[in-house]
């Protein structure tokens, strides 16, 4: 039986509980495979960032801005009032490019 964690198809004992307190066997059984591996290392990224964009970024005094069509760095900061280089460092951007769907850290307004 597999559950979904809102991503991907995963293993009961990796949504509902820790994988530690699995049986070792069936443990070892399912990080065996590479498959398995990757989709659990991924859940628990998705996680993370989930927790990090819920919880830590509104808790720091931030919030996230989604990118939409015909935006770019400098029209994001000017709406926030924070300069690009700002804007750029809180996103850890090497650049000015950014793709529509991306999620930004921005100052509230």
């Amino acid at each position: 039986m597999l559950l979904w964690n809102g991503t991907q198809r995963l293993p009961p004992s990796t949504v509902t509980k820790s994988p530690w307190s699995v049986p070792r066997k069936r443990r070892e059984g399912f990080f065996r495979s590479s498959a398995n591996r990757e989709r659990y290392a991924e859940a628990l990224v998705d996680g993370i960032v989930m927790y990090c964009e819920e919880i830590e970024i509104p808790r720091l005094g931030w919030k996230m801005h989604t990118v939409s069509s015909g935006e770019s760095l400098s029209k994001i900061a000017h709406a926030y009032a924070m300069d690009v280089d700002t804007l750029r460092s809180a996103n850890a951007l090497a650049g000015d490019r950014i793709y529509v769907g991306q999620r930004l850290r921005v100052r509230p307004r």
